[in-house]
């Protein structure tokens, strides 16, 4: 059969992969007029934020739009987000998880362990024996104390459940 929408996107992703800066020629067809272009590409670094905006709303309330998943660089663009909203006057934070269908957990586990002292869980994990379980607590002896409000939606899910869910189970956000 026709290959899925889903397999073209893996196997054109496969083919234009390489090394930054390196080129890829690829030959498109337009559906519109049947014409064939060659075109060639410059290979380079995409740059997949998970924080894609924060702002002051008004009234000194703070807006992080965490929308994007869990990645590598989760942290640190939430420190910074935290920071220049401290620095814009913030006083109250909303933290937006809707649409967040998870990622890497560490992060996760980071962004909640900001809001939480040192000593509150985080996430336990309990597996079939006593060695297969895990619990990950704060370690933060600074945590933020300003209000939080947690938005969340039928698509948050995984790695962002683990940060409303801390959160709401210390009492320290309204969900």
């Amino acid at each position: 059969g026709a290959p899925t929408a889903g397999k073209l996107a893996d196997a054109v992703g496969e083919m234009i992969r390489g090394s930054v800066g390196s080129t890829v020629r690829l030959q498109v067809e337009r559906s519109s007029t049947g014409r064939i272009e060659n075109i060639e590409l410059r290979r380079g670094i995409v740059p997949q934020p998970s924080i894609p905006d924060y702002y002051i709303i008004r009234d000194n309330v703070g807006y992080i739009d965490l929308s994007e998943g869990f990645n590598y660089t989760t942290n640190a663009e939430f420190t910074k987000a935290l920071q220049e909203l401290h620095r814009s006057g913030m006083r109250s934070l909303i933290i937006d998880l809707r649409g967040n269908g998870g990622g890497i957990v560490d992060q996760a586990i980071k962004v909640a362990e900001k809001f939480l002292p040192a000593g509150s869980l985080i996430l336990s994990e309990r597996g079939r024996t006593s060695a297969d379980s895990r619990e990950w607590r704060s370690n933060n002896p600074t945590p933020e104390t300003l209000p939080l409000v947690v938005l969340v939606d039928e698509n948050t899910a995984s790695a962002s459940e683990i940060v409303a869910g801390a959160l709401q189970d210390s009492d320290r956000a309204l969900i």
